[in-house]
């Protein structure tokens, strides 16, 4: 995980530096922008079983969203969309687990500082989680409804394209599964997510 986060920080500062000799007019104004993002992310989730795991995904999506400018400060309406891969067997082999997309509906705060924008924002947070049991190939899904956190640095490289190195907590609530002829159970958990994105304002 060390060494992807070295190499989103080494893209994102080589598109950086490549904006520092563009164009000086980079202001942040207000209006959409929609784009695309990769990275990694983590999932840690627990049962009322008694099982825990960690697993570790890449993450690929598309995002986009509203900002308004009052000044240097801005405020926007953004909501994102990832496809994951969180695959794992128990340690009996009786059930496979798998989560395939995570997606968010957040408000974000930044201060514009000439091309650069710090930001954090807050919002919700949906993730669709399936277990599935070996034997019978009988599956339970649910889609969990949470809430999200996120901090992040976007960059004007050129007046209409930005990039943007994006951090994301999502907090999963608990939802019940069940299986024919077997009590039910409980499943939580908490997904960390750090991507690189390239948008286009328009």
């Amino acid at each position: 995980m060390k060494s992807l986060l070295f190499a989103t920080a080494v893209i994102f500062g080589s598109l950086t530096h490549s904006a520092l000799s563009a164009e000086d007019n980079l202001a942040y104004t207000s209006g959409f922008y929609a784009g695309a993002q990769a990275g990694f992310g983590s999932l840690n989730g627990k049962d009322t079983l008694g099982g825990s795991q960690t697993l570790e995904s890449g993450v690929f999506g598309l995002f986009g969203g509203y900002d308004h400018a009052f000044g240097n400060i801005i405020v926007g309406l953004g909501a994102e969309a990832n496809l994951t891969n969180y695959r794992t067997l128990n340690a009996s082999g009786s059930s496979r687990s798998s989560d395939k997309w995570n997606a968010s509906g957040t408000v974000r705060i930044g201060y514009a500082i000439d091309r650069f924008l710090p930001y954090i924002s807050a919002g919700v947070a949906l993730s669709e989680y399936s277990v599935k049991r070996t034997s019978t190939g009988e599956t339970a899904s649910n889609t969990h409804a949470g809430y999200v956190l996120g901090a992040g640095l976007e960059a004007k490289v050129t007046n209409n394209w930005s990039a943007r190195l994006d951090y994301k907590h999502f907090e999963m609530g608990t939802e019940t599964y069940q299986f024919n002829g077997f009590s039910p159970f409980d499943i939580s958990g908490h997904q960390d997510a750090v991507t690189l994105g390239v948008a286009y304002h328009f």
